[in-house]
């Protein structure tokens, strides 16, 4: 989020109180009387940072990569100012709108390379596997489904822990869903800290979405959630009432994080509507943080972005009163599409006018037909608004902050001005006590991720290296990773993904949205990225030697930075995303039952080589049999190569030596 999101919610507000374009009669909103300065967001290796390396900076006060997470560019973990803070005898809370082990929470409570390693997260957040045991007190938000064991039907982890059970062994209190949460809200003094509530299990829904949810079932707000655990610190700080007859005070003060963690989501989707909300519940944290502030002067607050997402603009000519109308996102939209006939009738009589758009033109609807990833460009086109990127920007963001008195004054003095989003950590370090600048020499028990020195991994990949370079003129970007059957490989890095097999494999799981794919190999299998060869991959496994064994029993991908998504001829390629979205080379996928499948009833593929324009949508099942007949064909292929190969092999007598394999490249070339 950066200054445009502030100008469009102020201009909307405005206008439902009956400002016009001609007379932009605009009065200031909460954030108007906080900014202090400015932040710089670029990573230790990207002028564009993502979450990771942003939520680090800001949690520990060093900068670090894309993708990783509380550790520094070599994998050393750094601690955070949460975890200091509770080392320090502070409480502690986590409360979003994400998933509770994504990037940014995870940052303050978390250490591992990848992001993407929601599970070993969620284990470290409760204390498990933790140098601290237990470094968060509260943690409200989604991500329900990674506390599950994999025994549970919604569960989306791959092991049976049962993350929930062992908070429950620790001293926490569980809630699931809305009839916890009003057990937490209650503000009767039980149930006592710590306590975790996870109310989806991913992401909580937009704000926009969760205002349509019937009021029992409703998930609760990011209000509703930072005013509970306000009042939960308070009480167990300053442990007033009935409940503390003999308990003292508890705790030297309380620090707590809070993100409106899908405003992110939103810009990714250009979701005009939706983002518009997610800032407005932003906005109202912040004035109950100000409230909060003013009855409690001994509390401070900084606010920062930690990037900008979509490059909004909003040039001249832009009307907010287009959003005005709008029920739902487009991710609830798409949800509704997905389950629908996908007919003319259902688009023009459900799902625009939920998303605000009324008098479509001929043009709009079929546009959304052919790609329903335009409906949420639709509305901004009609509201005026611009976005430069699906992915994150490099500009500056506002750093906002307030506290009262003496604090306050020195808070603008030291922040006032552009900084690195390494700076504000150490404000808060310093306000709270002199001992709380994260350490650099965090001792962590077990490895931040699982990873392997085993000597036969390093030699295996330092065998595909050589054949990688070996093929460097033909092979783009090729991931140095092969597998042996029986292997479990896991890909930790995000889509996209090209995945050959030289047999046919029948279980294929891979993540929800962001999350960590795995299946296992059937006998051999190349995972590569962006090669135009689809047989050059079956080559290189033919020259693995045959009689090597690994003795390891999995291996991680990892470090692959995501491409533009290309179709080449009839290649199979998976993408994916955290925008949430079908394009013509993207599908979204999600879990059934016990694995992680691909889950939309439609997915795309080129059916005419390289010509975008001849795109065939072809249904789960369809999609499926697609990639076994890509497999067939490649089998097909080896074995015609294998003939081949023996034809020529009984021919070399009368043939010169090299004849055959100079035939043989040709060869590979046509089947290419």
């Amino acid at each position: 989020m950066a200054p445009a999101s502030e100008t469009l919610v102020r201009t909307y507000k405005a206008m439902l109180n009956g400002a016009t374009p001609q007379s932009p009669n605009i009065p200031a909103i909460v954030t108007d009387q906080l900014p202090i300065g400015n932040t710089r967001t670029h990573s230790a290796n990207n002028l564009v940072t993502d979450s990771a390396a942003a939520g680090t900076a800001l949690a520990a006060g060093f900068k670090t990569n894309n993708r990783a997470i509380g550790v520094l560019p070599d994998g050393q973990p750094v601690g955070t100012i949460m975890e200091a803070a509770k080392m320090e005898g502070f409480l502690t809370a986590l409360v979003v709108t994400s998933s509770i082990n994504h990037a940014t929470p995870a940052a303050y409570s978390a250490h591992v390379v990848n992001r993407n390693a929601f599970q070993q997260i969620a284990e470290q957040q409760l204390g498990y596997a933790h140098p601290l045991n237990m470094s968060v007190d509260i943690l409200l938000g989604g991500g329900r489904c990674y506390f599950q064991p994999s025994t549970n039907e919604d569960s989306c982890r791959k092991d049976d822990i049962d993350l929930f059970k062992l908070a429950e062994e620790k001293g926490y209190t569980v809630a699931q869903d809305r009839a916890g949460f009003n057990d937490f809200q209650s503000g009767t003094g039980s149930p006592r800290v710590p306590y975790v509530g996870l109310f989806k299990d991913y992401d909580l829904s937009y704000d926009i979405d969760r205002k349509q949810q019937p009021e029992a079932e409703r998930e609760p707000s990011l209000a509703e959630m930072a005013q509970t655990a306000l009042n939960s610190l308070d009480r167990e700080l300053n442990c007033r009432g009935r409940q503390c007859s003999g308990r003292g005070k508890r705790g030297k003060g309380y620090f707590m994080m809070i993100e409106a963690s899908r405003i992110d989501h939103s810009s990714h989707v250009h979701d005009a509507a939706a983002h518009l909300h997610d800032v407005m519940a932003y906005h109202e944290v912040m004035d109950l943080v100000k409230e909060w502030i003013d009855r409690h002067p001994d509390t401070a607050m900084l606010s920062v972005a930690d990037h900008e997402t979509g490059g909004l603009t909003i040039p001249g000519g832009y009307d907010p009163r287009a959003l005005t109308t709008a029920q739902h996102s487009f991710e609830y939209l798409l949800e509704q599409w997905e389950g629908s006939d996908k007919s003319r009738g259902f688009l023009t009589g459900m799902i625009l006018p939920a998303a605000g758009i009324s008098g479509a033109s001929t043009s709009d609807i079929d546009s959304i037909l052919r790609d329903f990833a335009q409906l949420p460009e639709v509305l901004s086109r009609r509201a005026g608004i611009r976005w430069s990127t699906r992915g994150h920007s490099g500009v500056d963001t506002t750093l906002y902050g307030y506290a009262a008195g003496r604090m306050g004054r020195e808070l603008k003095e030291e922040m006032a001005g552009g900084h690195d989003t390494t700076r504000p950590h150490r404000f808060s370090s310093s306000s709270s006590t002199p001992s709380l600048p994260a350490s650099r020499g965090l001792t962590m028990p077990t490895p931040p991720v699982d990873t392997n020195d085993n000597d036969k991994s390093a030699e295996l990949k330092n065998h595909i290296q050589a054949l990688a370079q070996e093929l460097q003129d033909t092979i783009l970007d090729f991931t140095l990773i092969a597998a042996i059957e029986g292997v479990q490989a896991v890909i930790d890095d995000p889509p996209p993904w090209q995945i050959s097999v030289n047999s046919r494999t029948r279980k294929i799981v891979a993540p929800k949205f962001y999350g960590t794919a795995s299946f296992v190999v059937p006998e051999r299998v190349v995972i590569a990225r962006e090669s135009p060869h689809l047989h050059l991959l079956t080559e290189l496994l033919k020259k693995v030697p045959a009689d090597y064994q690994p003795t390891i029993r999995e291996i991680r991908i990892r470090s692959l930075e995501p491409a533009r998504p290309e179709s080449i001829g009839e290649e199979v390629q998976l993408y994916s995303d955290q925008m949430r979205l079908i394009t013509a080379t993207e599908f979204v996928i999600g879990r059934r039952g016990n694995h992680l499948r691909a889950e939309v009833m439609k997915l795309p593929c080129y059916s005419n080589g390289n010509d975008p324009a001849a795109l065939t949508w072809l249904t789960y099942d369809e999609f499926g049999r697609m990639i076994d007949a890509i497999i067939e064909k490649d089998l097909a292929s080896q074995e015609m190569e294998q003939s081949y190969g023996e034809e020529t092999e009984s021919d070399e007598d009368e043939s010169e030596e090299g004849e055959s394999e100079e035939d043989d490249d040709c060869d590979h070339e046509a089947t290419g």
